[in-house]
């Protein structure tokens, strides 16, 4: 099997100009196999070599402009604060978090695809003619825009009424619509003041400026460019400063009626492969296995990992040669917990996803429970299925495992036994745990307020901590220990922004914070089997490929964004569809599957 990354460290090694170029791919994991590539390559012939400079095409972005990307919950305050200016009426803030992220999503693309914010934010009423506007679009761009703004217009005119006193929709979106161009203004010049961006104005600040200095970059690897990427491209390009590879060898990817082919065929004609990447032979032995639920297929991993190994023996299987793609990243844990014990090493790339974890699942509940408080007669209610939610939890249980004083078991089977719907805080003082876990915090869920968010973020990080503690009171190392502290962390910056919102909200928005962290574990990353996501699949090539929930919905995942703007005027644009999802997933499951032997 002649590896992608393997060709291109082969081909500039043999050219003498390895260690002169700088090279860009697409995931960090690919990084790791080219450097191994090259190591192979200096064993060989016996003399050390000089690696050369990698980076991921984000972080070259990143990298060249000065601005800092802060995390999303800072950039919608910012946002927010620039919509009040605009806005006299505008909602509360626990009201534009939820919205206000998708337009952050659409200033994002906006950049990303280098279109400009005065033409597509076009105020409608206003509008003169699109052939003034729009002459550097195609024909076939401009009669979609024109049959979008058909829907606002008629003969010249504006057909909808903006000083209803009972708005419809087309009325309430052209409130929003017409209000998008000064708020994109006055957030970017709010941002850059700062020293600020989002990761949209970063691109577009370094693809207008382009890369200083005398440096030569290999792009490879690579298959969906934004226009800010391809604009960087051209620069470089066009300077003598930038080669390309591409992996569009296989048949499989060039064929036409393929979605893959969709981005390297235009890919390829405008910045040509610096040398011809060897095809694939033939195509892999494809099984299938039909399995009813998600533990059952994980279940199957022994025998699919018997039947790639020689004389069925797992001991002498070369597990590096396999890949587990997990396309359902809650599939994690039970393939960890099914994998043969004749494996001894496994390197994990896509981390433990937080909001997976037994930790989560104990404080989300415990956050219920204070949301979902009875009053009545001066006493204070918890609804019993929150409670149960904990006592039932695994870390919870463990606890008690723990405990050996045998005191928290005691209370938990006394709150229990009273078989009560709306439990009392006094049942819970039996145990000082208890007592701190289910006392009450939030006294009106639904008024903002800041000092409310403190408290209820002060009770959340003593639970957290207390719960670590006594996790580690027996020094074993714990997987929940380490989604704790990553849990506080996030709970502490979204703490010290003092936001002025509902307790509710803040709940929601830590399970937002939450949803994107991943608990990254330890290990050598080019040994063993290997288990990793679609995505880091990228670039990569194996000998045997295993993909579990290969489902409908699951792998190619749909997920289509909310959006301000129009399908019409994104596909006039040229922003990402949902047909660019079709064609990015069809890339990348057929160059996972090409240079495998069985899939």
């Amino acid at each position: 099997m002649d590896e992608f990354l393997a060709q291109i460290a082969n081909h500039y090694f043999t050219e003498g100009t390895l260690s002169a170029k700088t090279f860009v791919f697409p995931s960090r994991r690919a990084i790791n196999y080219f450097k191994k590539h090259i190591s192979e390559i200096a064993k060989k012939i016996g003399t050390p070599v000089l690696a050369p400079e990698t980076v991921t095409i984000g972080d070259l972005f990143s990298g060249e402009c000065e601005l800092v990307v802060p995390d999303k919950i800072k950039l919608l305050v910012c946002l927010y604060e620039c919509y009040c200016k605009l806005n006299p009426k505008a909602e509360s803030l626990d009201e534009f978090f939820f919205w206000g992220d998708v337009i952050l999503n659409d200033f994002n693309d906006v950049d990303k695809y280098l279109v400009d914010p005065e033409q597509i934010f076009t105020n409608v009423a206003d509008f003169k003619g699109i052939q003034d506007d729009y002459s550097h679009l195609t024909p076939q761009q401009r009669e979609i825009i024109e049959h979008f703004i058909s829907h606002f217009r008629s003969g010249g005119k504006l057909t909808v009424d903006l000083d209803s006193e009972h708005p419809g929709v087309k009325e309430n979106f052209l409130m929003i619509w017409d209000m998008l161009l000064p708020l994109y203004r006055s957030f970017n010049e709010r941002l850059r003041s700062e020293g600020s961006a989002y990761e949209g104005m970063v691109y577009r600040e370094v693809a207008s400026k382009g890369i200083s200095g005398e440096k030569e970059y290999v792009f490879a690897g690579l298959n969906a460019l934004n226009e800010a990427e391809k604009s960087l491209l051209r620069k470089l390009r066009d300077a003598h400063r930038a080669e390309f590879v591409w992996d569009f060898a296989s048949q499989m990817i060039r064929d036409e009626s393929n979605k893959s082919s969709f981005f390297l065929s235009q890919n390829v004609l405008e910045f040509p492969s610096a040398f011809e990447v060897k095809a694939p032979e033939g195509v892999p032995t494809v099984s299938k296995i039909s399995v009813p639920s998600a533990v059952g297929q994980a279940k199957q991993l022994e025998y699919i990992l018997s039947t790639m190994a020689p004389d069925s023996d797992l001991s002498l299987l070369h597990a590096e040669d396999v890949a587990v793609v997990l396309p359902d990243e809650s599939m994690l844990m039970p393939v960890l917990n099914s994998i043969p014990l004749q494996i001894r090493n496994v390197n994990l790339t896509m981390g433990y996803p937080l909001k997976d974890s037994d930790i989560f699942n104990l404080i989300r509940n415990l956050a219920s429970a204070q949301l979902n408080i009875l009053e009545r007669g001066g006493k204070i209610y918890l609804y019993y299925k929150y409670v149960k939610a904990v006592f039932t939890n695994t870390v919870f249980r463990k606890l008690i495992d723990n405990d050996r004083s045998g005191s928290l078991g005691k209370a938990v089977d006394k709150v229990t036994t009273g078989a009560k719907a709306y439990i009392p805080v006094e049942d819970f003082s039996e145990d000082p745990l208890m007592k701190m876990m289910f006392r009450r915090v939030v006294s009106a869920p639904n008024d903002a307020s800041a000092q409310q968010c403190k408290a209820f973020s002060d009770y959340l990080l003593e639970v957290i901590d207390e719960i670590a503690r006594r996790l580690a009171g027996d020094g074993v190392p714990d997987l929940e220990i380490d989604c704790a502290y990553h849990f506080s962390l996030a709970l502490r910056s979204l703490s010290e922004m003092n936001l002025e919102i509902k307790p509710a909200t803040f709940a929601r928005l830590v399970n937002q914070m939450v949803a994107a962290v991943s608990v990254p574990f330890e290990g050598e990353p080019l040994r063993g089997l290997q288990i990793m996501g679609p995505l880091e699949t990228r670039a990569l090539d194996f000998k045997h490929i295993i993909i579990l929930s290969a489902n409908e919905g699951t792998f190619p995942r749909r997920s289509v964004s909310s959006s301000f703007i129009p399908p019409e005027l994104r596909k006039g644009f040229g922003l990402p569809t949902y047909e660019y999802q079709d064609a990015v997933w069809a890339y990348y499951f057929y160059r996972m599957i090409q240079r495998a032997q069985t899939l």
